[in-house]
This record gives C-alpha cells, structure tokens and sequence, in this order.
C-alpha cells in the first residue's frame, strides 16, 4: 500500500533522503572537483572568465553566470577601495585636477606596479565577483562588487583585503 493510500503521510523517506543527502554530495563533489571552492568564497560569487587587468581595481571578463547565462566584456571595479591609476583618465576629477606632471609620474608608476602585482597573484587561477545588489554600477558604469582571486594553489584571496595589506591602496 502506498503512502497515499494509508491516508497519511509517512516520514520514512524523509529519514532515508535526510540521511543520503550528505553521502551524495560528498560523491558528487568528488566528481566536481573543478567547480568553485564554495566553502571559502561567497555563495553569491561568480566566476569572471578571460579576466584583463586595467589596473588593481578594475577588470575586464566575461562574468559567468548560472544556468548557462553570462555578461559578456563587462568592465568589474573591485568594491570597498581605490587603487592607483595606471593612465590619467580620471584627470578631470578630484583629487586629480589639480595633479602636476610630477605627481602623475609617480601615481601610474605605483597604478602599474599595483596591476602587475594582482597579475602575478590571480595568473593561473581564477577570479570571482560576489553579487551584491546594493552596488549594482560603479559612477562610472562599471558592474561593481568585490573581487576575489583563487590562486593556482587554491588559496582564496579578497583583493581589498590582498591591496590594502600590500600598499596597493590609496589613503
């Protein structure tokens, strides 16, 4: 006689799937072995293929997406810091209108050395956007939220955290 029949509902397939959920994800996480370490990154993370470096907080990828969708040649800035400029694109704005040769001299030499550091750290790995709706476009049209590099070695690394802590970040 079936559940329905009896008239009321049995639990033990409940008991039987609450027991057998953790086996299976266990095996199927072993089959999955290229797929995000989801234990250490956000949960709302996503995957930024073919990443291009402008400079320490500024990315250009393909965002890759669930289901098969994806954003594609998306400008990324890294939420929650400011890096050194590589260029003097932002020169009409404060604190750089007021900037002499000099002192863009010295701002995209540090912008440049910062770039080189980050591509060094995320080359060979990956590099994720965590989703947060509350920080949808940069003012400059940018898809913004913070960026995390899982390296080749599989260490999962937040940028802001990474360029405050090695001086990549300005004050």
């Amino acid at each position: 006689m079936s559940i329905l029949h009896r008239g009321k509902f049995d639990l033990f397939p409940m008991r039987v799937l609450a027991f057998l959920a953790p086996a299976v994800a266990s095996i199927v996480g072993v089959f999955a072995s290229d797929t995000t370490p989801s234990k250490q990154l956000p949960p709302t993370s996503f995957e930024v293929l073919r990443p291009e470096w402008h400079d320490i907080d500024t990315v250009r990828g393909d965002i890759r997406l669930p289901w098969g969708n994806g954003m594609f040649n998306r400008l990324i800035r890294a939420h929650g810091f400011d890096g050194w400029e590589v260029d003097q694109t932002r020169s009409k704005v404060e604190p750089f209108k007021s900037f002499s040769a000099r002192q863009w001299s010295e701002e995209n030499t540090k912008g440049e050395k910062a770039r080189d550091a980050v591509k060094e750290l995320a080359s060979g790995g990956r590099v994720f956007v965590e989703w947060q709706p509350k920080n949808e476009m940069s003012v400059y049209g940018r898809l913004e939220g913070p960026l995390w590099i899982v390296t080749k070695s599989g260490k999962v690394i937040e940028l802001k955290q990474w360029a405050e802590q090695n001086g990549h970040v300005r004050k």
